[in-house]
């Protein structure tokens, strides 16, 4: 490839303005961007940015820029030439403020990918702590090309079988993009990603070797709905996938079994259960097509069709919980198949007989996909050095999100309802305690989960949770009692000192079910919901109780609840009936009618900006980015994250793309370095 000279333009004093240089900038003519983010944990991020001016970036926390920064820089340089692009460095000024939202995430852990085949046992061919998974060979059999979340979001990478090394980045961005599937000639790849809103099934050129090749996704699908696992038949002329675009966003979840052509063009729907059936995969001669389905009701069966649709038949055993199928190179259709205990590969011959395992004893295996050229077997399983229960942090869980006024660091957490001390070193939430006696305690911790302390313990072992860190006051407010539960439950608000002082049952099982608190940054007042009058409803009180006041006052068959406050006590954010409102405040007291927010559903669990100018928020809108049952049990996996200005003048910004459930953020301060 010829190569162009680099126009450098640093100056000097560029770089010697260390008081307010924060960042070296790279451009290139390719319609690409890589940045480099090296903050205290020492990480790597790539990000990109197709069709706008492409900028790498080397950004530093520390504003100072010294001979590594320099040489990283250069060495982007060099990157860019290799691939015969101008490009030119410059100063760059990183001045907006940093905030952190952390979130609940009810992701899996541990999931690496298996090779099996290649020797007696399996052999572990990923070891990122983040998900790996979705993986599937090339025709040739010299790649495996998988779905690693390493780089804070779903992205394409590939392993090299013939010359083995790090896997390769294919796609990057602030998007999801996951299960891959080759043409049979090699050269492209499909795949799902919600990069233009929802999913959708795109194409791109599989060139391992080139960094820019994502950057050339078109998308096939173009559909509001979910489009899912695309199949390419053994001709490449037909592409065969799941989706819900005739069944609306319902519950349970239903999807049919499309094929188009590989263009995208002469859409044909073959199902219609009017039930769950989902990952089609060819038979080897391009006749049959399986899938799997709970059309029956009860548990999920693989299914087999021919190819037009006609001929729907089951093939494997009602008393097997079967998805996943994909094609042995004998022929059999292999399937993973839930167990007590996690998921095993198993198969069955064309006629349903003969059920076989094919995962040995290798633990919670699924997701299988086979090297017709090697007899090979790759599928995702537990990671070989499996931790005794999931970290704090959610491996792979962390962004990083410029909004028009800062910069907000988003973290994953496997935690429920957390809250962020007022100097951004903690966090505060209700855990439960499994060893030996069981006991729901409050815990305040580092954000890596480190330097754990118990802050409250109710001596009846009441649930904790619902949890509100004052931002410039040492108080904690949270609910003790079950959740979800009935209006007449005794459910308290109690608040407690950081250092476990104080602890003061704030309504004393007098009214009835009150929770969701939330403190004003002051610590002087707490919004928060109660039964107390009949329904769920809205009130304010002071912080030590007092002086109880009723904002909402919605009819019997409305549902107020999950409030929380402006830092400075003028607004007040609530869900109802699945929706988000405002109510405004004067002199402590409603100040008009309550304004619809986001008036999708549902959208919940709100939170307000350290400075009161934004609301972060859990939403359906992004609805699917996979199908339901293969979200490894998540009740909501439609779940996200998204932020909006409080005027609402402008569209919500998703901060999570996923297939997981993701929900209860709260925002706060970073800490100072």
């Amino acid at each position: 490839m010829r190569r162009r000279a680099a126009s450098i333009e640093a100056k000097r004093s560029q770089v010697e303005s260390v008081c307010s240089v924060h960042a070296v900038e790279i451009e290139s003519n390719a319609s690409v961007s890589f940045r480099w983010d090296l903050d205290g944990l020492g990480s790597q991020r790539i990000m990109h940015s197709s069709a706008r001016v492409p900028i790498a970036r080397v950004v530093h926390k520390p504003a100072v820029i010294d001979g590594a920064s320099v040489l990283l820089a250069l060495v982007a340089v060099s990157a860019g030439l290799a691939y015969g692009h101008h490009a030119r460095v410059r100063s760059v000024r990183e001045d907006l403020p940093r905030e952190r939202i952390v979130y609940s995430t009810r992701r899996p852990a541990n999931w690496q990918l298996y090779l099996f085949g290649a020797g007696p046992s399996p052999k572990q061919i990923t070891d990122d702590p983040a998900l790996n998974y979705d993986a599937t060979f090339s025709p040739d059999g010299r790649w495996v090309v998988f779905c690693s979340e390493r780089s804070g979001n779903p992205h394409l990478y590939a392993i090299g079988l013939t010359h083995p090394g790090l896997p390769r980045q294919l796609t990057h961005g602030e998007f999801m993009d996951a299960t891959p599937a080759f043409t049979p000639d090699g050269k492209s790849l499909l795949f799902v990603s919600d990069r233009e809103g929802s999913a959708d099934i795109f194409t791109m050129p599989f060139r391992p070797d080139d960094p820019m090749a994502g950057d050339k996704a078109k998308n096939l699908t173009h559909n509001p709905a979910g489009d899912f696992r695309p199949a390419v038949s053994p001709d490449g002329k037909t592409v065969a996938f799941s989706s819900d675009r005739d069944n609306g966003q319902t519950y349970p979840y239903q999807a049919e079994i499309y094929v188009m052509n590989v263009d995208g063009s002469n859409l044909r729907r073959l199902t219609t259960s009017g039930a769950m059936s989902g990952s089609p995969a060819w038979s080897r001669d391009g006749r049959t097509l399986f899938f799997y389905s709970d059309r029956e009701g009860g548990s999920f069966r693989i299914w087999a069709m021919d190819a037009d649709g006609a001929h729907q038949r089951p093939l494997t055993p009602k008393e097997l919980s079967a998805f996943s199928p994909a094609v042995v190179p004998n022929g059999r259709i292999a399937f993973a198949t839930r167990k007590p205990d996690g998921f095993q590969i198993m198969s069955v011959a064309g006629d349903g007989s003969d059920v076989r395992l094919e995962s040995g004893t290798q633990p919670d295996c699924r997701g299988p996909a086979f090297d017709h050229q090697n007899g090979r077997m790759v599928c995702t399983g537990k990671g070989s050095v499996a931790a005794s229960g999931p970290s704090f942090v959610a491996p792979g869980a962390h962004n990083e999100v410029r909004l028009p006024d800062r910069t907000v660091d988003v973290q994953g957490v496997y935690a429920l309802f957390c809250s962020i001390s007022a100097d951004g070193l903690e966090v505060v939430t209700g855990q439960s305690l499994t060893t030996g006696e069981s006991k729901d305690i409050l815990v305040v911790n580092q954000l890596d989960g480190s330097k754990v302390r118990e802050v409250f313990g109710p001596s009846k072992g009441a649930p904790i949770w619902a949890t509100s860190w004052a931002r410039r006051a040492d108080l904690i407010a949270f609910t003790v009692g079950p959740q979800f539960a009935p209006d007449d439950s005794v459910v308290d608000i109690w608040t407690v000192h950081s250092d476990g002082s104080g602890a003061t049952n704030l309504t004393k099982g007098k009214f009835r079910n009150n929770a969701f608190p939330d403190l004003t940054a002051d610590g002087r007042e707490i919004v928060f919901r109660s039964t107390r009058d009949g329904n769920k409803q809205i009130y304010l009180m002071n912080s030590d109780g007092t002086n109880v006041r009723r904002i909402t006052t919605d009819p019997a068959n409305a549902v107020d609840t999950m409030p929380s406050i402006s830092p400075n006590g003028d607004m007040i954010a609530f869900s109802s009936n699945y929706q988000i409102y405002i109510q405004r405040l004067k002199n402590e007291k409603p100040d008009g009618s309550p304004r619809l927010f986001q008036g999708y559903r549902p959208s919940m669990h709100s939170r307000f900006s350290p400075d009161g100018k934004w609301v972060v928020f859990a939403s359906r809108r992004g609805w699917l980015n996979d199908e339901a049952p293969l979200s490894n049990g998540n009740a909501q996996p439609y779940g996200e994250i998204f932020v909006a200005p409080v005027d609402g003048k402008s569209e919500p910004i998703r901060l999570t793309h996923n297939k997981w459930e993701d929900s209860v953020p709260c925002w706060g301060v970073m800490p100072h370095p």
